[in-house]
């Protein structure tokens, strides 16, 4: 596949490939960072929030990818690749693909932290692509209320170089005050 045979567009819930889109995200995330259909479904009535899916030249579905912008930063958060589709490179061209269109921002993810042969890889993978990893400790907020509510401990990579304090406090207070709002 060549990098012209992929397009992220951006998706809703009236796309076609919708079901399969929720299918991909609701298989590929623990449940502390999954929102509810309704809760997604306000998150993208935020000008802020990027819901986006790859799809190849057949309008096959590669990929989706979900971000956060604002003030000149990006808050990655869920990127996930179609499982038939895995060892294909498709996970690094989704992320080349937007890197090179966000060049001027701060990009930020998070992943867990690397303790098995799986989130070592996952480390290795973004690190290719130029990230690095954060030692501010990061409690990743859940998307869950409640008793579903399962806050749980995350690394953050950034894009470049390591979040400066500033950047940091900026990032936490961000996803506290904007991103959790849409919750259930």
């Amino acid at each position: 596949m060549e990098k012209d045979d992929m397009e992220l567009i951006d998706v809703s819930s009236s796309h076609p490939l919708w079901a399969e889109v929720w299918n991909l995200y609701l298989g590929s995330f623990p449940a502390p960072e999954i929102r509810t259909a309704g809760a997604h479904e306000r998150a993208t009535g935020d000008a802020e929030f990027h819901p986006k899916i790859a799809v190849d030249s057949a309008g096959q579905l590669l990929g989706l990818l979900f971000y956060w912008e604002h003030d000149g930063c990006v808050y990655i958060e869920h990127l996930a690749v179609n499982p038939a589709r895995r060892g294909q490179r498709i996970g690094s061209r989704i992320l080349e693909h937007f890197l090179a269109e966000h060049a001027a921002s701060r990009i930020v993810l998070e992943i867990d932290p690397p303790q098995d042969e799986l989130s070592l890889r996952r480390l290795r993978f973004y690190a290719r692509l130029g990230f690095v990893a954060n030692d501010y400790p990061y409690l990743h907020p859940s998307f869950r209320t409640g008793d579903a509510a399962r806050p749980h401990r995350l690394v953050l990579l950034s894009y470049g170089t390591p979040l400066s304090e500033a950047e940091y406090g900026m990032l936490t207070e961000y996803v506290r005050e904007r991103v959790l709002r849409y919750v259930d």
